[in-house]
């Protein structure tokens, strides 16, 4: 997806962030808050910082302290389908002809945007967020210009967060 930029005032980012936190809330642990796995990097391809598992004020890491924060739109799930934060999933089992047989991203991983406030707006990169693992490589948050099958559902959930 290409870079998005939006006019800070234009843009819903407070919606935006209850949406991610709702896509989150099924994939953490109960006692854990939803934006804890809602990382933040100083530049792409840095190692996530995580919030604490009680959470963390994203708006304001946001609008205050200028921080690059990755808001997840879709995880694998085991069966190669990609459940998304649009409500929808693609890939083999949701028979979506445009999917490619090999996987766009592991189970670990997941596939968003990379948001910063800066400059009066709201400036997105889809990127993927690497899980690593013990003896894989280390986890980082880059930006992933191609998404595939998820570009067009990812630009189309951006835009319905923008007031007309």
């Amino acid at each position: 997806m290409r870079e998005i930029r939006i006019p800070l005032d234009e843009f819903d980012l407070g919606v935006f962030l209850d949406r991610a936190v709702e896509f989150l809330g099924g994939q953490v642990p109960p006692e854990v808050d939803p934006t804890y796995a809602m990382v933040c990097v100083e530049h792409p391809g840095d190692v996530p910082i995580f919030g604490p598992e009680d959470g963390w004020d994203v708006l304001s890491a946001l609008k205050r302290q200028g921080k690059m924060v990755f808001f997840p739109f879709a995880h694998a799930d085991t069966d190669g389908t990609l459940t998304c934060a649009d409500g929808n999933t693609y890939g083999p089992a949701s028979g979506s002809e445009e999917y490619e047989e090999e996987a766009l991203i592991g189970l670990e991983d997941a596939v968003g945007y990379l948001v910063q406030v800066k400059g009066g707006a709201v400036i997105m990169n889809s990127a993927i967020h690497a899980g690593g693992g013990c003896t894989g490589p280390t986890p980082s948050v880059d930006l992933y210009p191609d998404c595939g099958v998820l570009e067009q559902p990812m630009e189309k959930f951006v835009r319905s967060f923008i007031d007309d």
